[in-house]
């Protein structure tokens, strides 16, 4: 799939540290680095280690993955602290909440 992902156990997250150029995940472009995959199809990886979830990560070539990502919309939109309307803020001025997602990656 090509992410490489930092998760300690009893974590409810996973934050993606890199998106490899050469993985499934980055053909479409979903996932960026920063954002949080809080399960992997459907499960709950908050007990998981890091194995675990690499192992879950990975699957033969045609397989479909399907990952519900959070991602912060101030990150997203443009930098942290940008006041402008959409840039991580509503027209009334007010920080928005993570965006969530779900995604599903096709295995090359």
């Amino acid at each position: 799939m090509g992410l490489f992902c930092e998760k300690e156990r009893g974590s409810p997250a996973a934050l993606v540290r890199e998106v490899s150029a050469r993985g499934s995940a980055a053909r479409d472009g979903s996932i960026r680095p920063g954002d949080h995959v809080l399960s992997v199809d459907g499960a709950d990886i908050t007990q998981w280690s890091a194995t675990a979830l690499r192992n879950a990560l990975q699957g033969e070539q045609g397989s479909q993955v399907t990952l519900e990502i959070s991602r912060n919309m101030a990150e997203r939109d443009g930098e942290a602290g940008a006041r402008e309307e959409g840039a991580g803020y509503g027209g009334d001025g007010e920080e928005r909440g993570p965006e969530m997602q779900i995604v599903t990656v096709t295995l090359l």
